[in-house]
């Protein structure tokens, strides 16, 4: 009977947080009706919201119940009720419900097609994929609207696209050096950072709200109560109604979603965790991690500021040709690490490099950017 009254308090902790689906709603209703525990609990958890980092809704669902098993028995120990019965007749109440109102949601297998990696691969021009059409867009924006179709800076109508159903999904890439604003039909706001891909149907379907990114984008997601937004990222996947949120796929194995405003659960594997505005969920392999994040290191890209914090040289080629689109060579004669520096995205690449080393260590050629890196005390740190 424990997986049903953890699933009670996923339920409620959903409701609370604006991410419960219409379907689940009727459950939580009818649960509530037939139990005054359930809304004893509801009530409970409004006024003690879960930890961002508490990993599992069952922990402090055991702690709600025997608060209220305590308060009720000091208030009414002729009333109380078996927990155990209680127990017992509310799983046999969820059995019958789930089976007429949710079974489709819980019980069956998605009929979708489990998400993939979008591997397409990036050429240097910021490329929309639809059907069988691939376009090199221009202008700063994209924008899918509902009644006029795929806009080009909000104006100019993409009028190429031949194939294809209107609510096909699309696949849009930006390059190296280049970040840029998709408008979805449902009004959701998305900045896209460099290197990123974006999977997206041009008209959402009814009921429905769901994209996929790899790389690194910010999103406004307009609320809807009625159709939670999801975003599938390659190993979690985040699930809102109507937030603001910044997602990471850049590093190998890692998904990171840090909320700024609003509240959304991740999920990643078996584990699914609530977050609140200033925390983070980073999610590696099978682990799901939750801590503060710094708005200025998260979030800078989105002013042209990339900070630069204890890397090495691998992760210093692997910046230079995300926002500058230029290939870095290093000459070192032994490891080192940028101890604290800072990239903007809107000045030639030169610009940083005379940060962490002399300008005459700097050479540029035809296959890109020479460096020679000396130990310097102040800006590097090298390895024993």
């Amino acid at each position: 009977m424990k997986e049903i009254t953890h699933y009670i308090t996923t339920l409620i902790i959903a409701r609370i947080t604006g991410t419960i689906t219409p379907r689940e709603n009727a459950l939580l209703d009818r649960l509530t009706e037939e139990f005054p525990e359930v809304k004893e609990l509801t009530e409970f958890l409004k006024q003690h919201p879960p930890s961002p980092l508490v990993q599992d809704p069952a922990i402090l669902e055991q702690e709600a119940l025997e608060i209220i098993r305590k308060s009720r028995a000091a208030a009414k120990p002729k009333r109380m009720k078996s927990l155990k019965m209680v127990t017992m007749a509310a799983a046999a109440c969820i059995f019958i419900l789930i089976v007429l109102i949710v079974k489709p949601l819980v019980l069956q297998p998605s009929q979708k097609q489990p998400v993939t990696t979008i591997t397409v691969a990036y050429s240097k021009d910021i490329t929309l994929i639809k059907g069988s059409d691939t376009l090199t867009l221009t202008g700063k924006k994209l924008t899918a609207d509902a009644g006029k179709g795929l806009l080009i800076d909000d104006s100019m109508p993409i009028t190429r696209l031949k194939h294809g159903d209107p609510d096909e999904e699309a696949i849009l890439m930006i390059p190296a050096a280049r970040t840029y604003l998709l408008a979805l039909s449902d009004g959701t706001q998305i900045k896209l950072n460099a290197g990123t891909k974006i999977r997206f149907p041009t008209l959402f379907r009814a009921g429905e709200r769901e994209i996929q990114i790899e790389g690194e984008a910010y999103l406004k997601v307009a609320g809807n109560a009625a159709k939670p937004f999801i975003v599938h990222l390659p190993n979690a996947t985040a699930k809102v109604m109507g937030t603001e949120f910044n997602v990471n796929t850049y590093a190998d194995n890692q998904s990171r979603i840090a909320l700024v405003d609003g509240a959304l659960t991740v999920t990643s594997g078996q584990h699914t965790q609530l977050l609140k505005p200033g925390y983070a969920a980073t999610a590696t392999g099978n682990n799901l991690e939750v801590g503060l994040f710094n708005r200025e290191e998260e979030m800078g890209w989105l002013e042209g500021y990339i900070p630069v914090k204890n890397l090495g040289e691998k992760e210093l080629i692997a910046l230079a040709a995300r926002y500058f689109g230029e290939k870095l060579t290093i000459d070192s004669s032994t490891d080192f690490r940028i101890i604290s520096s800072g990239m903007e995205t809107e000045l030639p690449l030169q610009s940083f490099l005379e940060k962490i080393t002399d300008p005459k260590n700097i050479y540029k050629a035809a296959d890109g950017y020479h460096i020679k890196m000396v130990g310097n005390p102040v800006k590097t740190q090298h390895k024993d």
